[in-house]
């Protein structure tokens, strides 16, 4: 009898749903569901629940009219994932397909809908940039892994996804001189300051520490759409993963030499600190080192958007001078992107990339600004023990498969 009186205040009432409202069009129309909503009760559920209020369209008519400065062909070359949006509706012109993926997700991703609107974008923030800050010395790092920072949300503890990870890397972890001399940090807004599990971890590391962030509930959210949010943070719609990146480079500023970056949906192999530890120490050097991504999504080699190193599992040379300055110099320019409205759901790991391309192409260079992006794209390394295929497309990858063929020491999968 409970059961039936919590459904009832849980499930919305159907006849609050259009007149026109179809459920398989409405499925149709939002392929991003597709693994969660599976049913007609379960679509209209997810309509008045979630989909009223982010303008989910139910209705072929409700793609919007396309602006006549979108440039599909720029679009679908830069973006080439988007192909597959919108896929099953044949009635829909490409143009009308793209520009409402534009719309509803590809600008909040901080996608561009024209050349001249990705060259101005950049334009505006990148001249902004003191130009003192190319007479640095550029030195070749030496790395040497000293910590590893995981990255974590009061959600995920809240969830225990925090725990079920630590408890997988216990599995995958021994003791050993290595681990001996590192640090763990455990990096959250989350207002914890025991966690019982952290006495195991304390057996096999030098050191843990839990670093708090202290975000405020404004700024720590992370959506794809700016209809759910009252106020814009400065930071953005990824205004949280922002936030916690920046935070955590500056903690380790002076304190280590290089850090291990985790999130809590990486998979760790049994060797993982000693593989990760010997790349660090025997590579020729690096500022950042991590995976691009590499799943299902047909990737454009040219595309930022799909060819930055993912920014929650990499190394970071965070005793580098320079990995300081350009990071920097990407958190002025979310702040502007997303000020401007240009770009509102820029992430830190996708600007990084996109400063990088930018001044490498940017003829109007001085020498020592060419030299000065030269460097860090030198020093902006891909490694084969991280792998990352962390779309949703990617769910349904087999982890025993990819791990035997391509032996990561940690992958990133959802």
């Amino acid at each position: 009898m409970k059961t039936n009186i919590i459904q009832k205040i849980i499930i919305p009432d159907k006849s609050l749903l259009p007149k026109q409202f179809d459920y398989s069009l409405y499925l149709e129309l939002n392929p991003d569901l597709h693994d969660s909503v599976k049913d007609e009760d379960s679509a209209c559920e997810h309509y008045l629940l979630f989909g009223k209020k982010e303008r989910r369209p139910y209705q072929y008519k409700h793609i919007i009219k396309v602006d006549l400065d979108f440039d599909e062909n720029f679009y679908i070359s830069e973006y080439p994932d988007v192909a597959k949006y919108f896929d099953q509706a044949h009635h829909i012109p490409l143009k009308e397909k793209l520009f409402h993926h534009y719309v509803n997700y590809g600008r909040n991703e901080g996608r561009f809908k024209n050349i001249h609107q990705q060259n101005s974008s950049l334009n505006a923030s990148t001249n902004m940039v003191d130009e003192k800050i190319y007479d640095r010395i550029l030195y070749n790092p030496a790395n040497q892994l000293e910590a590893i920072c995981l990255l974590t949300t009061a959600q995920e503890i809240k969830t225990k996804r925090f725990h079920q990870f630590i408890e997988h890397l216990l599995t995958k972890t021994k003791t050993n001189n290595i681990t001996k001399t590192l640090i763990f940090n455990i990096v959250t807004n989350a207002k914890v300051t025991k966690i019982p599990i952290l006495n195991k971890l304390k057996k096999i590391f030098k050191q843990v520490n839990i670093i708090p962030l202290k975000i405020s509930k404004k700024d720590d959210v992370y959506v794809t759409d700016a209809s759910q949010l009252n106020e814009m943070p400065t930071y953005g719609l990824k205004s949280g993963p922002n936030i916690c990146f920046f935070k955590t480079i500056n903690y380790c500023q002076h304190k280590y030499n290089t850090c291990l970056f985790l999130e809590t949906d990486c998979i760790l192999s049994h060797n993982w600190i000693n593989r990760i530890y010997r790349y660090t120490k025997y590579s020729n050097g690096f500022l950042i080192s991590g995976a691009i991504y590499d799943g299902e999504v047909f990737v454009k080699s040219g595309s930022a958007m799909m060819t930055h190193i993912n920014g929650g599992s990499g190394l970071y040379a965070t005793g580098h001078e320079i990995l300081h300055v350009l990071c920097e110099i990407a958190e002025k320019f979310i702040v502007d992107q997303v000020s401007s409205g240009n770009m509102p759901g820029l992430a830190y790991d996708y600007a990084i990339k996109l400063l990088i391309d930018h001044q490498l192409n940017n003829a109007e260079s001085g020498t020592k600004r060419r030299q000065f992006w030269q460097f860090i794209n030198r020093n902006y390394v891909a490694n084969k023990l991280i792998f990352n295929c962390c779309t949703a497309l990617d769910r349904h990858m087999d982890i025993e498969n990819l791990n035997t063929k391509y032996n990561p020491a940690v992958l990133h999968k959802k």
